[in-house]
């Protein structure tokens, strides 16, 4: 496998979660749009706390627009360079592997793909790895308990986080 055949599995993957996602974010903005011109147009029929009225507004826009903003990260394919020799990359994500505790669910002869997950309780993660004459590559996506959603309060960012550190740290 090559790196462009690496960044277009992890593309055609993900391209039809990408616009379901970008698509209910926008639904939720466009909603809760239409309730704020609603709550000032027809204060009449928003009688008593508007507070109430004013917070779900807010909640629903914020919770759109953090989806927004959240949304280029789940399908992040994070690139580190380096020049050590493939069986040197090789021992690399293999520790890496063994640090997380995990076991592949599938690899080829460059390609890793893992399922982690930290506890029982908490999201589980799909991990691709992989590795080639000059780079070393990843992309962490995080799964909920139906095997959806994309706000996962910062864990996914968490993971990928610490492969970056556990893969730059082996590779000094």
């Amino acid at each position: 496998m090559t790196h462009q055949e690496f960044q277009q599995k992890i593309k055609k993957k993900n391209w039809f979660d990408r616009y379901w996602y970008l698509g209910l974010c926008y639904l939720t903005i466009a909603l809760s749009l239409v309730l704020f011109f609603l709550i000032v147009t027809n204060p009449n029929k928003f009688k008593g706390n508007h507070i109430f009225h004013y917070s779900v507004f807010s909640f629903l826009f914020l919770m759109g627009a953090y989806g927004l903003y959240k949304l280029p990260n789940r399908f992040k394919l994070v690139s580190i360079d380096t020049l050590k020799n493939l069986t040197d990359k090789k021992a690399i994500l293999s520790n890496v592997i063994i640090h997380l505790g995990s076991t592949p669910v599938m690899f080829n002869d460059n390609y890793y793909l893992i399922r982690y997950q930290k506890n029982f309780w908490l999201s589980n993660f799909d991990i691709h790895l992989f590795y080639d004459d000059k780079v070393i590559c990843f992309s962490v996506q995080g799964h909920g308990s139906s095997d959806g959603g994309f706000i996962d309060f910062g864990g996914t960012e968490r993971l990928r986080r610490r492969i970056k550190d556990e893969i730059e740290l082996q590779l000094s």
